[in-house]
């Protein structure tokens, strides 16, 4: 999570900023090894990407490390191409958690992060329409959250009981999930934007 990648998509270029201070930089072309990865059971075609990223992440990591890029663009989601949280929701979170003020809703990694709506009003729209901006998206099931949400998305230390709070006052859901906002799929493709509508339509 310190780890700060940047992507100039003009040049097709990398750079990561990782805590330490090294900065490793090039080009994001991924002409190395074919590889075949597990992203959450789904067996997705990728090829390395050649360059200094291995030694740098291996050290960092302290474990090897190789950069891939995934063959099929969007094929590198999570289970589902569209996240969105309520900050309303986070900020509930919070509240439960004993926090005066909201924490950083970065350490969900939602793609969309709504205003103006209740707490968990998000998990009310499964099965419905969303508009977003100038995309249309279908929601879909809660996320299952893991122990990453625990971290604060700047330093990357634990700063926050996020499952055990959810669990206090949201439950266990399903196959033991502790669940925090939705996942969504694209009905209408479209630009969206910071400050764009949202809004439920059917």
């Amino acid at each position: 999570m310190p780890i700060r990648a940047e992507h100039d998509p003009a040049e097709d270029r990398l750079t990561l900023r990782l805590p330490d201070g090294i900065l490793i930089s090039g080009p994001a072309a991924a002409d190395g090894e074919a590889l075949i990865v597990n992203f959450y059971g789904r067996e997705v075609p990728a090829h390395v990407v050649e360059g200094d990223w291995e030694e740098g992440l291996s050290r960092f990591a302290g474990h090897l490390v190789r950069l891939a890029r995934v063959d099929r663009p969007g094929d590198g989601t999570d289970e589902r191409p569209v996240t969105l949280v309520s900050l309303a929701s986070v900020a509930e979170l919070s509240r439960q958690g004993g926090r005066d003020r909201a924490i950083d809703p970065g350490r969900f990694r939602m793609l969309v992060e709504i205003e103006g709506c209740e707490p968990h009003e998000e998990d009310t729209w499964s099965g419905r329409r969303v508009r977003i901006g100038e995309a249309e998206v279908r929601v879909g099931e809660p996320v299952p959250r893991c122990v990453i949400t625990t971290l604060d998305p700047q330093t990357g230390l634990r700063d926050f009981p996020t499952l055990s709070v959810i669990k206090a006052y949201r439950g266990v859901a399903g196959d033991k999930e502790l669940q925090f906002g939705v996942y969504g799929d694209v009905v209408r493709p479209g630009t969206i934007g910071v400050g764009d509508p949202v809004e439920p339509l059917d």
